[in-house]
């Protein structure tokens, strides 16, 4: 059994093709992320979440799409 520490890295292990996505959409919507440093690292699931959460709150019909692909990755 792991240290609690390395379960829940295990559990927020992230799909390398959402995080790639994620971080597309990042630069390709940046207006969806006024309150993100551009430079911030996406550390876990809460970070994609957020992502896909703000493209959908504040992008148009682009937006929408690249969130329903990041969501599909995971």
């Amino acid at each position: 059994m792991g240290t609690l520490a390395e379960i829940e890295t295990a559990a927020e292990a992230l799909p390398p093709e959402a995080v790639h996505r994620a971080g597309r959409a990042l630069t390709e919507h940046a207006g969806c992320f006024w309150m993100r440093q551009p430079a911030a690292p996406l550390q876990n699931r809460a970070d994609v979440e957020l992502i896909i959460r703000r493209l959908r709150e504040n992008g148009g019909a682009a937006a929408w799409h690249a969130a329903q692909e990041i969501e599909a990755c995971l």
